[in-house]
């Protein structure tokens, strides 16, 4: 018995030689106080789309202060609590709230109040409630920032400059179309549908005018004159192709 005890420690001591304490793992990691952030989002499709439009998938929305459209979706963060919109005179109760009409030109507040059981083990003096007020600023009617001229190159290419436009242009007397010009660099000029937001147009011609192009433009963050169009074409020998167009308003 004695040979065995004396050999079972031999075993333990070698076996446990550079051993650490296991590490626990952190019940508090990930975790956050109750918050009423939330995001607020442009919605481009309020409009039937033409048919096999891409549109719907293009235009991605981003959380911003500023829209162009008057559709806008709010979403609280905070999952599984309870809501409480104040957007105008109405007083709503779900999580995602999409709301319209906003009169252009205006700043409006939206306040939400979320509700929820706190992590008191991680946050001991979380009482579970939070409020948040953000002003939602609508732009006067505009054109959109991706309307103008823009010097630049097709990825791969910086040596080979030239102008990409996008405008509003009158056909007949009265009747204006969306254009694009020069997306190939080629000359070519077309109609095309649009979704305009506050810094990204999503485009879309439907017809074979200048090889089919569809794709999106985007105004930088942070510089409000640099572009980059990300497009592809549905027609001509570049069918599926995609291009990346980055320029300055000239």
């Amino acid at each position: 018995m004695q040979l065995l005890f004396i050999g079972l420690l031999g075993f333990s001591m070698v076996g446990c030689h550079g051993c650490k304490d296991p590490v626990m793992p952190d019940p508090c990691e990930g975790v956050e106080e109750v918050t009423a952030d939330f995001t607020m989002m442009e919605n481009g499709y309020p409009y039937t789309l033409p048919p096999g439009s891409p549109l719907d998938t293009l235009f991605k929305p981003f959380d911003t202060d500023t829209v162009r459209l008057t559709r806008v979706v709010f979403t609280a963060k905070e999952e599984d609590a309870e809501y409480t919109w104040n957007i105008g005179a109405e007083t709503l109760h779900t999580r995602v709230v999409e709301r319209s009409g906003f009169p252009k030109g205006e700043t409006i507040p939206i306040t939400l109040i979320v509700k929820k059981a706190p992590n008191k083990l991680c946050f001991p003096n979380d009482d579970g409630v939070d409020t948040l007020v953000r002003y939602l600023h609508i732009l006067p009617e505009s054109p959109p920032r991706a309307f103008g001229y823009f010097q630049g190159h097709l990825e791969g290419s910086p040596q080979d400059t030239f102008t990409v436009s996008f405008l509003r242009k009158e056909g007949n007397p009265g009747i204006f179309h969306n254009k694009v010009y020069n997306l190939q660099n080629d000359g070519c000029e077309t109609i095309f549908d649009a979704v305009k937001g506050f810094r990204q147009l999503a485009f879309y011609v439907h017809t074979i005018g200048c090889d089919h192009p569809y794709g999106v433009a985007r105004i930088s963050a942070d510089d409000p004159d640099e572009i980059t169009i990300a497009y592809w074409l549905g027609y001509g020998e570049k069918k599926g192709q995609h291009f990346v167009f980055k320029g300055r308003r000239k």
